[in-house]
C-alpha cells in the first residue's frame, strides 16, 4: 500500500513537472537568427575599420542569406584587400564577375586585376582580356612583365581612347629603348679598373669620374715621392690611401651602374603609372570613410 502511494506521487511529481517545462519554454521566445542585424554588425565593422571581424561577420550573413548581395560581396573583398591578403581579395571579387549586369561588375573587375597585380600573378591577368581601356593597363604590365622579348604591339588595337594608344605607343618605344639605355656593371667597373674614375663617365657621371682620377693619382704620386725621400711611414699610408681608392671607384662604378639602369626603369615605370586608372580613381575611395 505505501509503495502504491510513493509511486503515485512520483507519477503527480513528473506531472507537475512537465507541465511546469512547457509552461516556461511557451512563455520564453524563440531566438531566430537575423541576418539583417549580422549583414549591419559587419558593415558598422567595416566603417570602423576592424576589416578581419567585418570580413568575418559578412561571410557569416552570406552563409545564412538565400538572396544574392553584390555589396556584401565586394566589401568582402575590399575587407581582405585593406587587411593586405589580396589572395582572398580576388576569391571574393571574382564572384561578383559572374553578374556582367550587375551594378558592381566594372568596379569588382578593376579590383581582381589591382590584388592580382599585387600578387604579381601576370598570368591570370592575361586571362582575363580586354573588355574596356581601364583592363589596357592591366594587361600592358603583365605583358611587360611576363614576357618583355616578345610584347606584340597589336594590343594596342584594343584601345578606343585615341590619346591613351598615343601614350601607350610612346611609352612602348621608351620601354625598348632602356635595352640600348642600360648599361654593363661589370663594363663600368673594368674601365675603373684600367683608368680610375673612366667607369663612372661611363655611368654619366662625369664629375665624380674626374674627382676620383685626381684623388687616386693625387696619394699615388704622393706615395711615390714619399718612397723616394725614404718616407716610408709617409709612404705606406699615402700609398694604402691610394689602393683603397682606387678598389672603392671600381666597386662605387659598378653600384653606380646598377643604380642608373634603376633608375632609368623607375622613370619608365612613374611614366606608366601616370596612366594607371587605379591611380586617377581608387574604386574604393567611395567605400572608405578618411
Amino acid at each position: 500500500m505505501k509503495r502504491k502511494k510513493v509511486t503515485i506521487l512520483f507519477g503527480i511529481t513528473g506531472i507537475v513537472l512537465v507541465l511546469s517545462v512547457l509552461q516556461l519554454n511557451a512563455q520564453t521566445p524563440v531566438l531566430m537568427f537575423d541576418a539583417g542585424q549580422l549583414r549591419a554588425f559587419g558593415l558598422s565593422l567595416f566603417q570602423e575599420k576592424d576589416y578581419l571581424r567585418a570580413a568575418m561577420e559578412l561571410e557569416r550573413y552570406r552563409y545564412f542569406s538565400d538572396s544574392r548581395d553584390d555589396t556584401v560581396d565586394f566589401l568582402i573583398g575590399l575587407s581582405h584587400q585593406l587587411r593586405g591578403r589580396s589572395d582572398f581579395a580576388v576569391a571574393s571579387f571574382q564572384k561578383l564577375l559572374q553578374y556582367p549586369s550587375g551594378t558592381l561588375y566594372w568596379d569588382a573587375r578593376i579590383a581582381v586585376f589591382y590584388n592580382l597585380t599585387k600578387l604579381e600573378n601576370w598570368e591570370k591577368i592575361r586571362e582575363l582580356g580586354i573588355e574596356n581601356d581601364k583592363d589596357i593597363f592591366f594587361i600592358y604590365l603583365a605583358e611587360t612583365q611576363a614576357s618583355p622579348d616578345s610584347f606584340d604591339a597589336k594590343l594596342f588595337s584594343h584601345i578606343q581612347d585615341d590619346s591613351l594608344r598615343l601614350r601607350l605607343s610612346a611609352l612602348e618605344l621608351d620601354r625598348q629603348k632602356l635595352g640600348y639605355q642600360t648599361k654593363s656593371p661589370m663594363f663600368s667597373a673594368f674601365l675603373s679598373s684600367v683608368v680610375p674614375g673612366l667607369g663612372k663617365v661611363y655611368n654619366k657621371r662625369p664629375e665624380d669620374g674626374l674627382f676620383a682620377f685626381g684623388m687616386v693619382n693625387l696619394f699615388g704620386f704622393t706615395a711615390f715621392k714619399a718612397y723616394q725621400s725614404g718616407l716610408v711611414v709617409t709612404g705606406v699610408v699615402t700609398s694604402g690611401l691610394a689602393l683603397t681608392l682606387y678598389l672603392g671607384t671600381i666597386y662605387g662604378s659598378y653600384i653606380g651602374c646598377q643604380l642608373y639602369n634603376q633608375e632609368l626603369e623607375t622613370e619608365w615605370s612613374q611614366k606608366l603609372e601616370q596612366i594607371n586608372p587605379i591611380t586617377r580613381n581608387p574604386y574604393w575611395q567611395k567605400w572608405v570613410k578618411e
